[in-house]
């Protein structure tokens, strides 16, 4: 009976300790890389480790030791290691968009590389980190990485890192993990001549970011990959691109002062080229500006809508709009087009935008809802042109070939464009484009009138 009694003590015991080491094991996650085979020469941003840390209590990361079980060698095959932190969207993005922490010290006694005085912060939510290599120039084909976090060794028990240490140091004294965890796709070395394109990136604007300011410094760096240097770099806005200024060798860093801003949805990209011909074209990032008027402008906007409600009746009767009697808007209750009964005719209002130039009631309340017979007993006419004095521009396209920031001044039926953001600001006391209508790209053919005179500054309204 003492015999199995003493069983059944050890055991709990055992089963304790085991789930205090799962508690403690848990608290680094190994993300497992397998993104591909080969790591090529002058190369960066190579992902070796991939990991989450995640402790019971918010604490610092001091130290970090990781090896390499492959054969590839420090100062052979690989050039430095680097640590991240996770940015911008979720996963290994390295170069311009993650956060760099630190460059490791390679340990030739222990064939280890530390991560030394960080003071990072984890928090007990965790915290995903990332190490990534560098490729030397000259190395021997066939060497292998695989990296792994070694087990917490902290030979005098002084809870920091000293020469000959392994694992994980926090500034509470823990030491994680307990034991060794390894990246299980071993990647081989291969050199290679230059046939990658070289990056570019802008470090101060993120994809669906909103802006308020009509003046943006954008700011970027560039760099090749395969040992070369980046040639040639253009910022592109809306299809337009122009050269930034370097403001380091070979566009390392650069920046670009994008001014007149238009209030909507822009379109950003870079084109960038190396020495020897490798090209990319990065993905477009989305950049909206919106515009927050003052209080006197609310003021001035709200008094401007009164006047204009009060000459509403008399504009219509000068410019021949339906009148109660003779003119009506038909829709049908299966579809949402407004239509224009006018002259024993139907003309399709091609955009709300144009239905709301001619000044009918927002909550169109005068529409009348029809069967689809009644509105086919109509012929089809020509469609509602916008109302003289409309402005209007694309979003990120143009008609009749003009720039995608091009506006449009509706005058009989035909277009005229604004020369310039100045002209437009001085002719129309409009300092936040409010008077401009977006329209969708979609329907931009829609709306290509013919071409009449642009709007220059000495013009008459």
């Amino acid at each position: 009976m003492k015999k199995k009694r003493f069983f059944i003590i050890v055991f709990l015991i055992f089963l304790f300790l085991a789930q205090g080491i799962k508690a403690k094991t848990e608290e680094v996650q190994l993300n497992q890389v397998d993104l591909v085979d080969y790591f090529y020469s002058q190369t960066f941003d190579n992902l070796v480790l991939d990991f989450t840390l995640k402790p019971a209590e918010d604490d610092i990361l001091n130290s970090l030791v990781v090896k390499n079980e492959g054969t590839a060698r420090q100062g052979g095959e690989i050039e430095k290691l680097v640590l991240w932190q996770d940015e911008g969207k979720e996963g290994f993005d390295g170069f311009g968009v993650d956060k760099e922490i630190a460059t490791a010290t390679f340990d030739a006694n222990n064939y280890s590389w530390i991560f030394n005085d960080l003071s990072v912060e984890i928090p007990s939510s965790g915290r995903r980190l990332f190490v990534s290599l560098e490729t030397k120039k000259n190395g021997t084909n066939g060497r292998s990485f695989q990296f792994s976090l070694p087990a917490y060794v902290d030979w005098n028990n002084n809870n920091e890192y000293d020469s000959g240490d392994l694992g994980i140091f926090f500034a509470s004294g823990r030491g994680l993990p307990l034991n060794k965890l390894v990246n299980q796709k071993k990647v081989t070395f291969r050199q290679s001549a230059d046939g990658f394109p070289p990056l570019g990136v802008i470090i101060n604007l993120k994809d669906n970011q909103i802006i308020q300011q009509d003046n943006y410094l954008i700011k970027g760096k560039a760099r090749d990959q395969g040992g070369s240097y980046p040639e040639s770099l253009e910022i592109c806005l809306d299809s337009q691109c122009f050269v930034p200024e370097a403001t380091s060798s070979y566009f390392a860093s650069w920046q670009y002062q994008w001014e007149n801003i238009l209030p909507g949805e822009h379109s950003i990209y870079l084109k960038i080229r190396d020495f020897n011909g490798n090209f990319q074209q990065t993905k477009a990032i989305k950049i909206t500006r919106q515009v927050q008027p003052t209080e006197e402008e609310q003021e001035q906007e709200q008094e401007q809508e009164q006047e204009q409600e009060e000459v509403i009746s008399e504009e219509n009767e000068e410019e021949n709009l339906p009148s109660s009697e003779e003119e009506k808007i038909y829709k049908t209750p299966d579809s949402p087009a407004l239509y224009l009964i006018k002259n024993g005719q139907r003309h399709l209002f091609p955009h709300s935008a144009v239905y709301h130039s001619w000044g009918y009631p927002a909550d169109f309340s005068t529409v009348e809802v029809v069967t689809p017979d009644v509105l086919e007993s109509y012929p089809l006419g020509e469609p509602v042109k916008f109302k003289d004095g409309t402005l209007f521009r694309g979003t990120t396209k143009s008609v009749h070939g003009k720039d995608a920031s091009a506006v449009f001044y509706v005058e009989q039926g035909k277009l005229r464009p604004v020369i310039s953001a100045e002209v437009y600001h001085k002719l129309f006391g409009d300092p936040h484009w409010q008077k401009v209508i977006w329209v969708p790209d979609s329907y931009l053919s829609k709306f290509a009138y013919p071409l009449a005179e642009p709007i220059t500054e000495d013009t008459i309204l």
